[in-house]
């Protein structure tokens, strides 16, 4: 059996730097009251610790057989989803949502941002 260093993997290592790069950052900011460049804004600061974070996490774990086989299991589509009435349903709806969508965005337009900017 191999040996090595569990870090919870890439998504965790992930997670937990851009939360910690952000909350500190942010922390350091309010503490000593000084303003940052907005190159250096928390939320910037703690995607980029993230995806530093979440590379050498992956690289420095690996995946176990039983995960392997867990993952596997997850890609079988199950046959009740192959039905293709069920599928043409499921895109009928979707393509409903996207007019509903800019519809709504339309409506919004004309009764509440033309209204707002003529009244100004």
């Amino acid at each position: 059996m191999e040996k090595y260093i569990f870090l919870g993997g890439g998504a965790f290592c992930g997670m937990l730097a851009g939360f910690l790069g952000c909350f500190l950052l942010r922390l350091y900011t309010s503490l000593a009251d000084i303003t940052l460049p907005v190159y250096l804004d928390p939320s910037i600061v703690g995607m980029v610790c993230n995806i530093i974070a979440m590379i050498i996490g992956t690289a420095l774990t690996k995946v176990t057989k039983e995960e392997q086989a867990a993952r596997e299991v997850l890609f079988v589509i199950p046959s009740a989803e192959k039905n293709i009435a069920e599928i043409k349903k499921t895109l009928k709806y979707s393509k409903w949502s996207a007019g509903m969508g800019a519809v709504i965005v339309i409506v919004l337009l004309f009764l509440w941002i033309v209204p707002y900017y003529m009244g100004l």
